[in-house]
């Protein structure tokens, strides 16, 4: 007998013993964290213009956009603007070192793919195309002969930005780069004598580098 109750005591020590382990509770596997992903928009087409305030200034300009993927688009884009003193003559003008007269319209069309790589018309930007840009344009400076070009220029142009989108509905671009190309073209000089002494013209074929750069306001739409 007392040897049962000792078996049956060990039986009820392992049983209370194996009751005591915690039982294994499934644990759901986390997704891994990391920062919410925006959602990259839908829309197709885009549709820019420069801002309101260069319209005052005689410059406008329009871009048109199609999206290729989820980081891709092509933009095309006309411009029209006057010919501007640059940085350097303005500030010598300030100065008073003499003025100089500049005027004529110069006219450019271009086209770029355009890479987002945080999402579609959203962050930074890089761009990357070509132009045309020609020029009828001339420069006076004060008691000197008035210099007149006419001329077409082939280049290319990489630019770099940032892009705001608004309401997945619109979008603020501000962008700034440099072109480089060749020139060709006519430049003719008007003496500026009492004599009407005659214009003298002789053909041009350089290369061009200059700062380019823009500001567009634009419209999202399209499936």
């Amino acid at each position: 007998m007392r040897s049962f109750l000792s078996v049956l005591a060990v039986l009820c020590s392992v049983r209370v013993h194996a009751g005591a382990e915690p039982a294994p509770v499934p644990v759901p596997v986390a997704a891994a964290a990391s920062a919410p992903v925006a959602e990259t928009p839908s829309s197709r087409f885009a549709l820019a213009v420069n801002a309101p305030l260069g319209w005052a200034m005689r410059s406008f300009g329009a871009s048109a956009y199609v999206r290729l993927d989820e980081h891709w688009a092509v933009r095309g884009n006309l411009a029209s603007y006057q010919n501007s003193a640059p940085l350097g003559a303005s500030i010598a003008d300030l100065r008073g070192d003499g003025g100089t007269g500049y005027g004529g319209t110069i006219f450019d069309v271009g086209i770029a793919v355009v890479w987002y790589p945080r999402r579609m018309w959203d962050g930074f930007l890089f761009e990357i195309g070509a132009l045309r840009r020609d020029r009828d344009v001339y420069v006076w400076p004060e008691f000197e002969n008035k210099h007149f070009t006419r001329s077409t220029e082939y280049a290319g142009r990489a630019l770099f930005g940032w892009s705001w989108l608004i309401r997945e509905r619109a979008f603020i671009a501000i962008a700034a780069g440099l072109s480089a190309g060749p020139e060709a073209g006519n430049e003719t000089y008007t003496p500026n004598t009492p004599d009407r002494m005659p214009t003298t013209t002789k053909r041009v074929q350089r290369m061009q580098s200059e700062g380019e750069g823009y500001i567009r306001i634009g419209v999202v739409f399209g499936p």
